[in-house]
């Protein structure tokens, strides 16, 4: 996972797709604290819902309140 971790840091941001079993993901919950703590952009997308331009997607994070209400899910 130390890996994914520092790959994740190198990042400009994590794309959650909120597919079948994510909130039960340690994985994923590991992923949105690390991204918390290093305040990097989080956001979210529903794989039954992905627009043509991903662009829609990327303009707007999730803000800590968001990401709170998440890890609170997992």
């Amino acid at each position: 996972m130390d890996y994914l971790l520092s790959f994740l840091k190198a990042s400009k941001g994590m794309i959650l797709v909120t597919m079948e079993g994510w909130e039960k993901s340690w994985g994923v919950n590991l992923e949105l604290k690390f991204c918390q703590e290093h305040q990097i952009p989080v956001y979210k997308i529903d794989p039954n819902e992905i627009p043509s331009d991903l662009s829609q997607v990327l303009s707007v994070s999730l803000d800590q309140s968001q990401v709170n209400a998440l890890l609170k899910t997992g």
